[in-house]
């Protein structure tokens, strides 16, 4: 219903229709009601107790195993960077040592 309401006001009246689309928005908001440009959380509420030992038991598990996974991607993320920085160190010398061997060879007499 209120989707025909928006399209028949914007239709006849574009402020109207105006006004019902943002009825709509502020009255979802205010009952609790994700928006569109609010993502959902993957995995619902991960915290919820589901009254199951067996399932919480394996879900504290993957969920450990999952933040050492996560954990060995940061720290990789951390050797790569150092990695990087190496090599962009190396090779800032390099640059560096070519320049002065450019700038202290013997310039020919013109």
């Amino acid at each position: 219903m209120e989707l025909v309401a928006m399209i028949v006001g914007f239709a006849l009246f574009w402020p109207v229709g105006l006004a019902v689309l943002a009825w709509k928005k502020w009255s979802g908001a205010t009952r609790g009601e994700p928006s569109a440009q609010e993502p959902m959380r993957l995995g619902g509420g991960l915290d919820h107790d589901t009254g199951n030992s067996a399932f919480e038991d394996f879900k504290r598990a993957e969920l450990a195993r999952l933040e050492d996974e996560r954990r060995k991607l940061v720290d990789a993320q951390a050797e790569f960077g150092d990695f990087l920085d190496r090599l962009k160190r190396a090779r800032d010398r390099e640059e560096f040592e070519r320049f002065m061997a450019d700038r202290n060879a013997p310039r020919p007499a013109v």
